[in-house]
């Protein structure tokens, strides 16, 4: 991507913004000082990612069940349930249902998600367990590499997301070699906005 900005655009300062897995690739980049990103921000991207016993064993049988797929075959099935979504009484764990109206939900079951690989399926999984980013294969601790980050950072973090809790988020900033980084919290007490969970 960054390749191909230069390639249309010459050398220009590029920033990144990611949400979820996109920050922690932004922040991957960002350790690379070839990439020369200007600016860096990671929305709801765990810097120590953990999840409730229940969601980590339901992912773990999920994975099981499709482990002959290359993908997990996450976009089709979306944009098929996409049509018939009505609104439910009990939210799904990453959405705070209040923050989406049922046509900004039905367009992000639609197009707003794609197949994972099954081998970042279980890579993700792996880290939940061990509550850091290292990676498998190669056994590269993205989380200790932080430091190498100087690019202007900004985490940004939702008061009710439980994918990514807040002190999640904060560790990744903590974690930054940067000077100029800040975190901010969405929806906490303090403020005037509506909670917010990882997907809304």
């Amino acid at each position: 991507a960054l390749r191909h900005v230069r390639a249309r655009c010459g050398d220009v300062p590029i920033g990144w913004v990611g949400h979820s897995m996109g920050g922690l690739i932004g922040c991957g980049l960002a350790q690379e000082r070839a990439s020369n990103l200007s600016a860096l921000v990671a929305i709801g991207s765990p810097g120590e990612p953990s999840l409730p016993w229940v969601a980590r064993h339901g992912l773990g049988v999920l994975l099981a069940g499709v482990r002959w797929a290359r993908r997990v075959p996450t976009r089709l099935s979306m944009a098929a349930l996409a049509p018939f979504y009505v609104r439910l009484p009990v939210a799904p764990g990453p959405i705070r249902l209040a923050n989406m109206d049922a046509w900004t939900m039905r367009r992000l079951m639609a197009v707003g998600l794609e197949d994972v690989p099954m081998s970042l399926a279980r890579e993700l999984l792996g880290w939940t367990h061990a509550r850091r980013l290292v990676a498998v294969r190669d056994k590269r601790d993205f989380g200790a590499q932080m430091t190498r980050v100087t690019t202007p950072l900004l985490c940004v973090a939702g008061s009710q997301d439980h994918v990514s809790p807040p002190d999640s988020v904060r560790a990744l900033c903590d974690s930054a070699g940067s000077e100029d980084k800040r975190f901010m919290l969405l929806g906490d007490s303090n403020t005037a906005s509506s909670p917010y969970g990882h997907a809304d």
